[in-house]
């Protein structure tokens, strides 16, 4: 760590951090000595962005029910790690016909 606060460093430094899309797991992984108090995550891990789907099935055919087709997020990073969206992925592990709490946006 002290190696990429140095001058010298900020070219590995932004290589380590940003081509690859580490995650904040994966970065406490790799730096076992850093380990910020409990209460500090809530400042570094940045809050989920809405996410935005589109209403697939019509009003007239069902007045009182929105249908959604998403397609569920799965990639691998440049270092091969798999990675799957947050909202897709959860969607997809409810049954058919789960209730959900949603809001519109026009």
């Amino acid at each position: 760590l002290a190696e990429f606060g140095s001058p010298s460093g900020l070219s590995e430094l932004e290589s380590y951090s940003l081509r690859p899309r580490r995650t904040m797991a994966e970065v406490l992984l790799d730096f076992k000595s850093a380990r910020p108090p409990l209460h500090r995550y809530n400042e570094i891990i940045p809050p989920l962005r809405h996410r935005y789907f589109s209403i697939s099935s019509s009003p007239l055919l069902h007045p009182k029910v929105a249908h959604l087709t998403v397609a569920v997020v799965q990639y691998k990073t440049t270092m091969l790690e798999m990675r799957r969206g947050v909202c897709s992925t959860y969607l997809a592990s409810l049954p058919p016909g789960a209730p959900l709490s949603v809001w519109l946006r026009r």
